[in-house]
């Protein structure tokens, strides 16, 4: 016996529901006439359960796999551009923009100095090292996650093999 696909209304609510936790709302938000009725009934449906267990899965995955590529850029980015920031006088926004501060923890500036914070290396190590693998920490996971955001920016860019 084939399982019913899920209309777009139910994975709508599936959806919401994974984000806000709210049954009425969340059905509400996808469309339901009478949410507080839909809502109970789709709660109730093991359907619509597994999908929200699904998702919440992917989420949580992904949610991993963003911490660990923080972590790991955090452990090994380049300050380079931070840095720079100390022998620009007034860098512009399009300046600021267009550098990766993202190890920057805090930047101070005074008439006469400059002071640059970083996020600790020490700790980002640290934490990368004693990540359960229980927890979806394997080399193997960090390798796919840098895969598809790899993936995702040369899908964003397109073929550049001509450049």
């Amino acid at each position: 016996m084939s399982k019913k696909k899920l209309t777009k209304k139910e994975k709508d609510f599936c959806s919401y529901f994974c984000e806000n936790g709210d049954m009425e709302h969340s059905a509400k938000l996808a469309g339901f006439q009478n949410p507080k009725k839909a809502s109970n009934k789709l709660i109730c449906r093991s359907d619509i359960c597994d999908e929200i267990a699904r998702m919440v899965k992917e989420k949580n995955k992904l949610k991993s796999s963003f911490v660990l590529i923080g972590l790991y850029r955090l452990a090994f980015s380049n300050v380079a551009d931070a840095v720079s920031l100390l022998y620009e006088n007034a860098p512009t926004k399009e300046l600021i923009n267009s550098l990766d501060l993202f190890s920057v923890s805090e930047i101070k500036r005074t008439d006469k100095s400059v002071e640059i914070k970083f996020f600790d290396r020490v700790k980002a190590l640290e934490k990368l090292s004693t990540l359960d693998e229980k927890e979806s920490t394997s080399a193997s996971t960090l390798l796919d996650a840098l895969s598809s955001q790899a993936e995702n920016a040369f899908d964003e860019c397109g073929d550049i093999s001509g450049v």
